[in-house]
């Protein structure tokens, strides 16, 4: 997911080095490129020196990559930060706020699929290495929009609001859809982490309609 907790890093570093830090461990850093670059960006200039700017630092990482759409990508990134403070603001897991699926909406992904494209149209024809940098990170726009509607499609599946295997079919044409992502961008995310438990080859067996759960 687009976890990117910029503002947050900063302050917990600045802190870490106010107090005498002597080494950082990170868990779950998962090099989903596509979805967290800025933060992987962050979290690397200010361990090396936590005492920067963490603001011209990101600035920097802007203007680096994107080149003439700095200033949208950093609207874009903002706005992708702000989703996710909305998200996991209140620091309660299995709160209305804290529902991953649900706060991930077309709505939202919708703005920022407009940013995206406010991005796009600041580049030059002769701009292509920041156009594909953009797309880069589509990708991973993508993902996320896939990814959290196969979850509120199978969540309906459960609750047996599917007789006819429309919202089924709906949902393995999403895994297709995010296998064929992972094949024409293999960097974009870590995808073994999100394939994890599949066939390898494709989407979770469990979508097959002849699965049997009792043979797991």
């Amino acid at each position: 997911m687009p976890d990117v907790p910029l503002r947050r890093t900063m302050d917990d570093l600045r802190f870490a080095a106010a107090h005498g830090w002597m080494g950082i461990y990170v868990d779950f850093l998962r090099e989903h490129w596509s979805t967290q670059g800025p933060l992987y960006y962050l979290m690397a200039q200010l361990t090396w020196n936590p005492h920067q700017d963490g603001e011209a630092i990101l600035k920097d990482y802007y203007q680096r990559a994107f080149g003439p759409a700095a200033k949208e990508m950093e609207a874009y990134w903002n706005y992708m930060e702000e989703i996710r403070e909305g998200c996991y603001g209140t620091e309660k897991p299995g709160a209305s706020d804290h529902d991953i699926i649900e706060y991930y909406n077309e709505e939202r992904l919708d703005k920022a699929a407009v940013l995206l494209d406010d991005a796009k149209d600041a580049l030059g024809p002769a701009d292509d290495r920041y156009r594909e940098r953009i797309e880069f990170v589509e990708v991973g726009l993508r993902f996320t929009r896939l990814y959290t509607e196969t979850g509120r499609l199978m969540r309906r599946i459960e609750n047996h609001e599917d007789p006819d295997g429309k919202i089924r079919a709906q949902a393995m044409t999403n895994w297709e859809q995010i296998w064929a992502l992972r094949q024409a961008h293999p960097g974009a995310l870590r995808w073994n982490n999100i394939f994890k438990g599949a066939s390898g080859n494709g989407p979770p067996a469990r979508f097959d309609p002849g699965f049997d759960p009792g043979k797991l």
